[in-house]
């Protein structure tokens, strides 16, 4: 029969590996849960891009009514906007794009969305929620070209989502 300090001698190497490995798998345990969150997050981010890739193209082609066009829309708004500098125009654009986009999935309690309309040789104009608060992250979530009545240039419109809450990318 062995002594009591060789007994000693012999579990605490079994201990010590036992405690190794609990930490091994709770370290492997919290990584994979925050790699799955991540996935979940891009996964979540591509669809929201795709979704609004969709929600830009159905408000680009939503009716506006302009005075010397039938069957107008909110492009040919922005094109005709560019043209003539009307500031009348401007706000039933901006109220339009207000009215069309707060309604959409995009503003929640913790994120907003803007709009960057950029024409080439002009100053950019940006509409954005009227709940836009101060944000912790922009991310670019579409983009579009549409053709302006000068046929050499080309109206690039932008399209965020601010968040106002701390999200993982």
């Amino acid at each position: 029969m062995q002594n009591k300090k060789s007994q000693l001698e012999d579990l605490l190497p079994l201990l010590l590996l036992t405690v190794i490995l609990v930490f091994l798998f709770i370290f492997v345990f919290y990584t994979e849960q925050a790699r799955a969150k991540k996935i979940a997050a891009e996964v979540n981010f591509y669809s929201l891009s795709k979704d609004s890739t969709q929600l830009l193209i159905n408000f680009l082609k939503s009716p506006f009514a302009l005075d010397n066009y039938k069957n107008s829309n909110v492009a040919d708004a922005l094109s005709n906007y560019f043209l003539t500098k009307d500031k009348t125009l401007l706000s039933k654009i901006n109220s339009q794009t207000k009215e069309f986009f707060s309604t959409s999935d995009l503003e929640t309690d913790s994120s907003f969305w803007s709009l960057e309309i950029k024409y080439p040789g002009e100053k950019m104009l940006k509409i954005e929620s009227d709940e836009a608060k101060g944000y912790m992250a922009k991310r670019i979530i579409s983009t579009i070209t549409v053709p302006a009545n000068n046929l050499d240039k080309l109206i690039e419109i932008k399209l965020f989502i601010f968040y106002t809450k701390f999200t993982v990318k």
